[in-house]
């Protein structure tokens, strides 16, 4: 991109969203710091969507505040723009009328639907069990829904944060596969048990949106807010 931030710093660890900037950013103009705390807000007490939406912004934006906080006293890149990111699977719950965690109020309020955001598999030999309870009651014969909200600020103090959603639906087959599936252990370490990017791709039947969103990064959505941030690149 012409006329760009002279440096990004992507506020990540993750090596798939390196890869996804590097799309439209020299890979030479992109510097990797990553926020000092680990603590982040979760989604435990949350079951309404909005709420959900709400809470992976926040976490982005806490996330940029601690990175632009360690850019500035470094005084490294005069001109710059840093990255954050937080990318969440999001499931529907069946309204059964019963009480389920604390979300007893949303299932029984007529109409509106109830969500759950689904971490990482438990670490452990029990990993396998969760991963085929969330294939089963999840992900088999209904939408699931992967959102990102990335943030994005520059060294003049432009900021921007944006939320995206793509819909996911699996094979109805899908449970064929999960003893193989299993076997590459490519379910450690991914936000709802699997990675798209990677072996996870065999599940997919249809998708509504964009894929990189679901790896980690909308690269389309990004390409316009870098565009907003910076009119004439």
């Amino acid at each position: 991109m012409n006329n760009s931030p002279q440096h990004f710093i992507l506020g990540s660890r993750s090596p798939r969203r390196k890869e996804l900037l590097a799309y439209l950013v020299p890979e030479n103009e992109i510097s990797i710091i990553p926020p000092i705390s680990t603590e982040e807000k979760n989604f435990s007490d949350l079951s309404k969507w909005d709420e959900i939406i709400n809470r992976v912004s926040e976490i982005s934006l806490d996330k940029m505040n601690d990175v632009f906080e360690q850019v500035v006293s470094r005084k490294e890149f005069p001109d710059f723009a840093i990255l954050t990111a937080d990318t969440v699977v999001v499931v529907k719950e069946k309204r059964t009328g019963k009480k389920e965690e604390g979300k007893e109020e949303a299932v029984k309020e007529k109409g509106l639907d109830c969500f759950s955001v689904l971490g990482q598999p438990p670490e452990g030999p029990d990993w396998k069990t969760t991963v085929q309870e969330w294939f089963e009651k999840y992900y088999l014969d209904q939408d699931h829904f992967v959102v990102t909200a990335f943030s994005l600020q520059d060294s003049r103090n432009r900021k921007i944060t944006k939320t995206v959603t793509t819909t996911v639906r699996f094979r109805s087959d899908s449970l064929q596969y999960l003893d193989w599936y299993f076997s590459t252990e490519e379910s450690i370490g991914k936000a709802g048990g699997y990675g798209i990017q990677g072996k996870g791709s065999i599940f997919v039947d249809r998708l509504e949106g964009s894929l990189s969103n679901v790896i980690g990064l909308p690269l389309n959505e990004l390409s316009q807010a870098i565009k907003e941030i910076n009119p004439s690149s």
